[in-house]
């Protein structure tokens, strides 16, 4: 089953670079005017108290016919249910042989991202963030002739508009769905390929005030 899932997700991403790039475009004007035709909005909204929240996104994307995955975990701030900043850490371990696990990519990264929610009604979004970020990515490859693990360690760094829809309609935690495209910059002497790709993002964003609520609601009762 989960041959099944790498190989749907494989053909979902095995895209031409034409596709690619005018996906960027896309991503690119439309966070351009969302933010210019908002921006009498945004203001003010800095100047509201903002809420605690939590996003946990998985980034699928191909390179050189290889599916990564990418675990980001972001702690952020939301300020009047229209702007989000925050920081996370990305990671991805990626085993490059296939079944004996003698090549492994690691990748390790500090993020930061600022983001425009559109609300549609109570239940659906779109949010349109823009994410960047810098840290290390680390080969290790272990000879075959002996046990000695040999790595190759290197500077990483992204940039990544996207787009993601978002259902808000249970209590204490949110799911989404989207696509962004993610432009990297890494050491080739780590890894040769490029990382950059569109990527297939799922996310989980937990409600903290309203999870705060029912703990303060089960002390007082």
């Amino acid at each position: 089953m989960k041959k099944n899932i790498n190989n749907q997700l494989s053909n979902f991403f095995l895209k031409s670079v034409t596709y690619s790039v005018r996906t960027f475009l896309f991503l690119i004007c439309l966070v351009s005017i969302s933010i210019k035709a908002q921006i009498d909005s945004i203001r003010p909204s800095l100047k509201t108290k903002p809420i605690i929240g939590f996003k946990m996104e998985t980034k699928n994307f191909i390179s050189e016919n290889k599916l990564f995955r990418l675990q980001e975990l972001k702690p952020y701030f939301e300020y009047n249910n229209l702007i989000r900043f925050g920081l996370g850490y990305c990671w991805l371990n990626k085993d490059l042989s296939g079944s004996n696990k003698s090549d492994l990519l690691k990748l390790n990264a500090l993020t930061f991202f600022g983001a425009y929610l559109i609300n549609f009604n109570n239940n659906w979004s779109a949010e349109i963030p823009i994410d960047f970020g810098f840290g290390r990515i680390k080969s290790i490859t272990n000879s075959s002739s002996n046990s000695i693990a040999l790595e190759n360690k290197g500077n990483y760094s992204f940039y990544e508009p996207s787009f993601i829809l978002e259902y808000k309609g249970f209590k204490y935690f949110n799911i989404g769905l989207g696509t962004g495209f993610r432009l990297s910059i890494n050491d080739n002497s780590v890894y040769q390929n490029n990382l950059t790709s569109q990527t297939l993002i799922f996310r989980f964003n937990l409600k903290f005030v309203e999870i705060y609520n029912y703990f303060l609601q089960l002390r007082d009762s």
